[in-house]
């Protein structure tokens, strides 16, 4: 995901990682460096695949499970492709644990499988830890609200979540996750993710906490984020004072004035009319930089909105107040947190276009693939003229 060109911001990353993705790579490495864990998910995949690759098993599983009055009636099979199968896995082997355990009375091979207690109080210990995991991921694949603003703030919470769980843990297999989750974030999102560029200026944009929590955390960044907006408004403002002038307005300069800018260019401490000139374009850099700054301090000094107001709502209306910090924050607060959105499309363009209807005309897929995915939408919306047909 490259940004660099598109936020035109100083400092910017060339790249910026999907954080779902991130997340991703941090809980699999820490499942892999921890060998206990490892015999230990392996024997509970062998349990779930058991009851999936049996239906009469299956088949009782849920009978028990509705007698005992369960919400949950199966068992869900973890995949290498997504880290919050494994989270999914130890919750349906939990809910059904009692089921599991009195079909295990009359068949020794569910028996086999079955987990001890020391194991269990493992299980529910890894799924304390992987559950800010999945708020966290949930979060940055929201489609409705921004998310990178977003990010900052979850990683905080996160990582303070799982170092609790690691001291206080008494199972050293859990607090061994825990210990490599962490170091896994610190590698990943450096110092909560405070050195990105992108995460500490969406979190200063986001009017509902305005970097109060970098500021806490380190003032010194909290001031750079600062100058860095000041400097990002300030090239906003020169180029639009240097757009291209219309056919109109275009005159080309004579010979003396070409060569008479070659010689103040050439003769610069000398020539006072030059010093004139420069002096008056120092001015103006002075001007443009009082204005950004006066801008950005008023933003500062406005205080925070309440935590349940909508940003983007915020900034429509604050755009007439804070024209360029308005810009700024159309530009970064629409980049995505996560790829999650797109990738889910492309999951279901794949199912539209299958090999079964090839046939199918580009306009007719987008159509599709739009519907689809904006269905709950689109259920929301009155129609009077169809209701008055329908009416009639």
């Amino acid at each position: 995901m490259r940004l660099g060109k598109a936020c035109q911001l100083p400092s910017i990353n060339d790249n910026l990682w999907c954080a779902d993705h991130q997340i991703h790579l941090i809980v699999t490495d820490a499942f892999k460096a921890v060998p206990a864990w490892k015999e230990l998910s392996s024997k509970l995949s062998k349990l779930v695949g058991h009851f999936n690759h049996s239906p009469k098993n299956s088949s009782i599983l849920r009978k028990i499970a509705l007698d005992f009055k369960q919400s949950r009636t199966k068992l869900v099979q973890n995949v290498s492709t997504r880290w919050n199968s494994d989270l999914k896995m130890l919750q349906s082997i939990i809910d059904l644990e009692g089921c599991i355990a009195k079909m295990a009375e009359t068949s020794t091979v569910i028996e086999s499988f079955l987990p001890s207690l020391d194991e269990i109080l493992i299980m529910k210990g890894v799924l304390n830890c992987l559950e800010p995991l999945e708020k966290m991921s949930r979060a940055l694949s929201s489609d409705k609200e921004p998310t990178m603003n977003l990010v900052f703030m979850q990683l905080v919470n996160v990582r303070r979540k799982l170092v609790f769980f690691g001291n206080h843990s008494t199972l050293t297999c859990v607090s061994e996750i825990s210990e490599k989750l962490v170091e896994g974030l610190d590698a990943r999102f450096p110092n909560s993710g405070i050195e990105t560029p992108e995460y500490v200026m969406c979190h200063f944009l986001d009017p509902r906490y305005k970097g109060s929590v970098i500021n806490f955390a380190d003032p010194e960044k909290y001031e750079l984020i600062k100058v860095t907006a000041v400097q990002a408004i300030i090239d906003m403002k020169k180029r639009d004072g240097s757009e291209s002038p219309t056919s109109n307005e275009i005159s080309s300069p004579t010979l003396l004035e070409s060569e008479e800018d070659e010689q103040e260019d050439v003769w610069e401490q000398a020539n006072k009319k030059l010093y004139g000139k420069q002096q008056k374009r120092q001015n103006s850099k002075d001007d443009s930089f009082k204005e950004a700054q006066n801008e950005e301090t008023l933003y500062v000094e406005e205080g925070c909105v309440h935590k349940d107001s909508n940003i983007l709502q915020y900034w429509n209306n604050q755009q007439n107040k804070f024209p360029y910090l308005t810009r700024l924050a159309r530009k970064m607060l629409c980049i995505p947190a996560s790829s999650s959105t797109s990738e889910r499309v492309f999951s279901t363009a794949g199912n539209i276009f299958t090999e079964r209807r090839t046939c199918l005309s580009i306009d007719n897929i987008e159509m599709l693939v739009f519907m689809k995915e904006n269905m709950k939408e689109m259920n929301n919306i009155t129609w009077p003229g169809f209701e008055e047909n329908e009416n009639e």
